[in-house]
C-alpha cells in the first residue's frame, strides 16, 4: 500500500513550450471550480491555439465533477453519456439537500447549480424512506473545437471518486489519451454526505449514491486503466508524456 502523501496545490495553466500547455487541478470541490473556471475563460486564446494540452490531476481524490466541466468544450468529440445512479432518500439526507440549497442562495457563484438541486431535492421528497433511479443522460456541444488536437490526462493511484467519474466520462473522447497508473478504484458508491454520531465522537462519510455502469463490471478497489501505463521507475512525469507526444 503506497503512503498517501498531503499534497497543497494550487489550480494552475503553465506553458511548456509552443506546442503544449499543462493545467494542474489537484482538487475537486466547489471553490476549485471557481479557480479552473476563472483559469479556462483567462487562457481560452492560449488553449485553442496550442496543439498539446495536458491536465494534471494527479492526488485528486474527488469532490465533485462540476468542476471539470469548463474543460470538456476542448475534450469534446462526440456525444457523451454520462452514468446512472440510484439515490438514496433517508430523512438525514433530505435535510442536507435542503441545506445546501439555503447555500446556494446565499453565493452567487453556486446560483447556478440551483435549478438542478431544487430537482434533485423534489425526486428525493417524492421516495422519501426510499431509493429513485437516476437515469443515463447524454452531453453534447455544437461543434468540436480544432485545438488542442491532443488532450492528456496524467493521473495517479491517488485519483478517486468524482475525479475517476470525469477519467470515465474523458474515455469516451477521441482526443483524449490517458496516461499514468490505476487509479484507486472508489467510483461505486459516491457523493458521501458527513454525519456526525449521537456521542459526538465520531464523524461519518456515509454516500448517496450508488453508481451503475450498463454493462461494464463495478470499479470499486479495481480503479481506472490508463492508455499509457508510466513505469514505476520513471520520475518525470511530464517529460515522459511529452516525449510521446512528440513521437506521436
Amino acid at each position: 500500500m503506497k503512503k498517501l502523501e498531503q499534497k497543497d496545490e494550487d489550480v494552475s495553466l503553465k506553458i511548456v513550450d509552443s506546442n503544449s500547455i499543462i493545467i494542474k487541478i489537484p482538487r475537486s470541490d466547489l471553490n476549485t471550480k471557481k479557480l479552473v473556471d476563472s483559469l479556462v475563460v483567462s487562457s481560452k486564446v492560449i488553449i485553442e491555439k496550442t496543439p498539446n494540452l495536458i491536465i494534471d490531476i494527479r492526488n485528486n481524490l474527488g469532490g465533485t465533477w462540476e468542476v471539470y466541466k469548463s474543460l470538456f468544450p476542448y475534450l469534446y468529440t462526440n456525444p457523451i453519456l454520462t452514468g446512472e445512479g440510484l439515490y438514496r432518500c433517508s430523512k438525514d439526507l433530505i435535510e442536507y439537500q435542503k441545506n445546501n440549497i439555503e447555500i446556494y442562495k446565499k453565493d452567487s457563484t453556486l446560483l447556478k447549480f440551483l435549478p438542478d438541486a431544487q430537482v434533485l431535492l423534489d425526486s428525493m421528497l417524492k421516495y422519501e424512506n426510499s431509493f429513485f433511479y437516476s437515469k443515463p443522460d447524454t452531453f453534447k456541444f455544437d461543434s468540436i473545437i480544432p485545438y488542442p488536437q491532443n488532450v492528456v490526462i496524467l493521473f495517479n493511484y491517488r485519483c478517486a471518486s468524482a475525479t475517476e467519474m470525469f477519467l470515465k466520462l474523458c474515455k469516451q473522447s477521441r482526443k483524449v489519451i490517458m496516461a499514468g497508473e490505476k487509479t484507486w478504484g472508489a467510483l461505486d458508491n459516491v457523493e458521501a454526505v458527513p454525519f456526525t454520531t449521537p456521542s459526538g465522537k465520531y464523524r461519518l462519510m456515509i454516500p448517496r449514491v450508488k453508481n451503475f455502469y450498463g454493462k461494464n463490471p463495478p470499479l470499486d478497489f479495481v480503479g481506472i486503466t490508463p492508455d499509457i501505463r508510466i513505469p514505476v521507475e520513471e520520475k518525470y512525469w511530464v517529460k515522459y508524456v511529452l516525449n510521446y507526444l512528440n513521437k506521436k
